[in-house]
């Protein structure tokens, strides 16, 4: 991470969502399509190392894990999101179509 870091905008994340949506396989577009959360759904990660939270875009949800953008890593990442909309255990997968995936994995 540089010094001139800037959180994504919904725009540049929109744009990023349609370029990985497109790299999706037939099988992935169906989860996604069954999964996908509204568009512009945020969500929060605890940040431990900084004893803060990450505002993020949650792209698909299913059953309590969700995939997310980690615009500081710029990749996808999967979580467990709990009651209050903390995002826990996050995991970083690179592509939408790994933390499609692994959500399906459980």
């Amino acid at each position: 991470m540089t010094d001139d870091w800037a959180p994504i905008t919904e725009t540049e994340f929109l744009v990023r969502l349609e370029e990985e949506k497109r790299q999706l396989s037939p099988v992935e577009c169906q989860r996604f399509a069954e999964w996908k959360v509204p568009v512009g759904t945020r969500g929060r990660v605890a940040q431990f190392s900084s004893d803060g939270v990450e505002s993020v875009f949650i792209v698909a949800r299913h059953a309590q894990k969700v995939a997310f953008f980690d615009d500081i890593e710029d990749e996808f990442a999967i979580g467990t999101i709990g009651e209050e909309g903390i995002i826990s255990n996050p995991g970083l997968c690179g592509e939408l179509s790994t933390a499609l995936r692994l959500l399906a994995s459980g």
